[in-house]
């Protein structure tokens, strides 16, 4: 199951870290680094373990970035934005 209604997430809001990449023009590796940071967060996993975002993802990527042309580090936005939920 992939789309959204009720908690679930369907196939046509969902992004793998490829569509992902190529929607916001970072490469697979910035993404990665992202969500390690706890900058973005998948919404949820396919059977085989692929990372599925959200649109919402490409809008936190779009104010990281932001915040980066700003002068923030990516450690600085982790510390002072990003903090767990």
């Amino acid at each position: 199951m992939t789309q959204r209604k009720g908690g679930t997430l369907h196939d046509t809001e969902a992004l793998k870290i490829g569509e992902l990449a190529r929607r916001t023009g970072l490469t697979r590796q910035a993404i990665h680094q992202y969500v390690q940071l706890g900058l973005i967060h998948p919404v949820q996993h396919t059977r085989g373990g692929q990372r599925l975002f959200d649109k919402g993802a490409i809008q936190r990527i779009e104010l990281v970035r932001k915040l980066l042309d700003s002068g923030y580090t990516l450690q600085a936005l982790r510390e002072t934005f990003f903090r767990e939920r």
